[in-house]
């Protein structure tokens, strides 16, 4: 996988004393209210507990820029349930912790919010008495503590509680998604409760029709992370299972995406947005809504710019209000100084719309451009003053003598110049061919094509795409802002169109002795160590332009697929007897020295690897 680089503006940094509070103006409320949208930010326990923690600035800021509300943590079970009820299979609102629930609903019916409860049924964060005991529970046990808990908790919040995560968190994390074990309530998928029901899904069903029950009224949600990208296997999943959830009569009406995304160097790129908002789309064929309930984006070891983070909220912003099946948008953490990032991602901050000191920071402005463009009808609109290449993607491989394209997002105050750059990416700097792209006000995304010449001398990771822009006419010294794909390898294609002679080849990671194979327990391919007969053995079919079918020797007539599309890193290889040319069952062969890489004709910026050190597996 290659390197995405950026090179920083340069900021100065005045010193700044004491402690401020928040600029006054128009709110993000004050915005999105009118327009049907609900915008909030967390409560933490000591916010909870003290309205005037941190001499009141984190009040200040909460209560005036948001109009809906979550506890951070003090709904969570292991809160709601610090200690063991008398009869844990007969929970009563007695044994529930009610003085978190109720400072909390005074303080956002004071402000006049919305609220959220987080969350009933969640793996983690078990009160430790139940985490000691449940192990020799049954799965009618299991049931009728959840039932109960669930009756008794919405019961007690029917009328102060607008919409529940009922479920959070119950898919995996493997790469081959599933539904997560090792959980407390493991026991209701291999052991029947008392009415022969068993299974994960029909226990979630029943969590969700005992919230109903208890408030008719209270939306309720499944919640999770990593699961917002369309064509992801995490994403593929949740989706099947929230849909097999509706078929069956559930109760559910929405899907939170947590969105805990880190923010590369390259940029938010508007592809992973739409894929963001394509997952919105199917949901809705559903009838399921969408929120995005802990939106955060983090920078980790400097690698972003404050203009990519504003530039990356608005977007955020932009897409999810503009979908009908949405519109809550939360914030997970008041200010980056007590962001819950730094402690779970090292070397990672700066997540959130304030400053430790209580300042806003430009990701803030980012989505209150959001907001004021969808009210103004003109999402897109670009930050009203700032000049950025919000992304870059494009080829880490090209060919000399041909023509590379390379996607660019930008924004523009007003005529600007987009400057694409092929050189080398270390000292002399050596410049090869230059593109410049003239662009109006406003923002986009270019279609550029660099001409690679001829001339370029065949290297491994040597060059770099460096993309800017700037002042009409101006160069790298007038910059305004940039960004770079840097460790591009320069080869030279056959000339004949097809580098691969059709036949029957073993398929080797260059860099050890592991070869790629198709087992008999799965489609799913793996890794063996050395060649093994016919399982390590793959027929190649030249299609035309370096596109190849690539069939199995053992498994005659199937060929080797990514599972219905999916695309991105970590993405699982197999073997299919689906026929036809579709993309994701082409391959595209790209020479690297006396090597190959393979490409899926459907997501060519990933490339076939294997994971030795995670069960072998055949990856993108």
């Amino acid at each position: 996988m290659k390197q995405v680089i950026h090179y920083p503006k340069v900021l100065w940094l005045g010193l700044l004393l004491g402690v401020c509070a928040p600029v006054l103006g128009q709110s993000l409320k004050d915005i999105a209210a009118p327009q049907g949208f609900y915008i909030g930010n967390i409560m933490s326990n000591e916010h909870m507990n003290n309205y005037q923690t941190e001499n009141g600035n984190i009040d200040a800021i909460v209560s005036a820029e948001y109009n809906i509300l979550v506890l951070e943590n003090g709904m969570k079970m292991d809160a709601m349930l610090p200690n063991r009820p008398a009869d844990p299979f007969n929970v009563t609102i007695s044994d529930i912790n009610t003085t978190n629930i109720d400072n909390f609903v005074n303080y956002a019916n004071q402000n006049g919010m919305r609220t959220r409860g987080h969350a009933m049924i969640w793996y983690n964060q078990a009160p430790q008495w139940l985490q000691n005991e449940v192990g020799s529970w049954s799965a009618q046990n299991v049931y009728d503590f959840s039932r109960t808990y669930i009756t008794a908790l919405a019961t007690y919040c029917a009328g102060k509680i607008d919409e529940w995560d009922v479920l959070n968190e119950a898919i995996n994390d493997n790469g081959n998604a599933g539904y997560r074990t090792n959980t407390w309530y493991d026991i209701v998928d291999t052991q029947a409760n008392s009415s022969g029901q068993m299974g994960y899904l029909t226990y979630f069903g029943s969590l969700f029709s005992w919230a109903r029950a208890a408030d008719a009224n209270a939306k309720l949600f499944y919640n999770d992370y990593s699961i917002e990208q369309f064509g992801t296997s995490k994403n593929a999943f949740m989706r099947q299972m929230v849909k097999d959830l509706v078929f069956f009569n559930t109760p559910i009406d929405a899907v939170g995406f947590q969105s805990h995304f880190e923010l590369q160097a390259g940029g938010m790129s508007d592809a992973f947005i739409n894929q963001v908002g394509q997952t919105m789309d199917d949901l809705a064929t559903a009838n399921l809504d969408v929120a995005i309930t802990e939106l955060d984006l983090r920078i980790c070891n400097g690698a972003a710019t404050a203009a990519q983070q504003r530039s990356a909220f608005r977007r955020i912003t932009e897409m999810a209000f503009g979908k009908p099946n949405c519109n809550t948008l939360l914030v997970w953490g008041v200010t980056d100084g007590n962001s819950w990032i730094p402690a779970f991602f090292s070397g990672c901050g700066d997540a959130t719309l304030h400053t430790a000191s209580y300042q806003q920071k430009e990701a803030y402005f980012g989505v209150q451009d959001g907001l004021t463009n969808l009210a103004n009808g003109t999402p897109g609109g670009g930050t009203g003053g700032n000049d950025n290449i919000t992304s870059v993607s494009g080829p880490d491989v090209v060919a000399v003598g041909s023509t590379a394209t390379l996607s660019v997002g930008y924004e523009a105050s007003q005529t600007r110049d987009v400057v694409v750059f092929f050189q080398l990416d270390t000292d002399p700097w050596t410049v090869y061919e230059t593109v410049i792209t003239a662009v109006g006000s406003g923002s986009g995304t270019l279609s550029i094509d660099v001409p690679i010449p001829a001339s370029t001398p065949v290297a491994d990771a040597a060059y770099q795409f460096q993309v800017l822009i700037a002042p009409t006419g101006g160069q790298w010294n007038e910059r305004l802002d940039n960004q770079g794909i840097a460790d591009i390898d320069a080869v030279v294609t056959t000339g004949t169109g097809q580098a691969i002679a059709n036949g029957t080849y073993y398929i080797k990671k260059a860099s050890s002795n592991a070869y790629i194979n198709a087992p008999a327990n799965t489609s799913n391919l793996n890794s063996v160590q050395g060649p093994s007969g016919n399982s390590t053995k793959w027929t190649f079919t030249h299609l035309g332009d370096e596109e190849y079918e690539i069939t199995s020797v053992a498994y005659p007539g199937q060929r080797m697929e990514v599972p219905f599309g999916n695309t991105g890193q970590g993405t699982l290889v197999a073997r299919t007897t689906w026929g036809g040319n579709a993309n994701h069952l082409v391959w595209i062969a790209v020479p690297v020295g006396n090597n190959f890489q393979f490409k899926p004709k459907h997501d060519p910026a990933r490339a076939l690897d294997i994971w030795e050190n995670n069960a072998s597996v055949v990856h993108l």
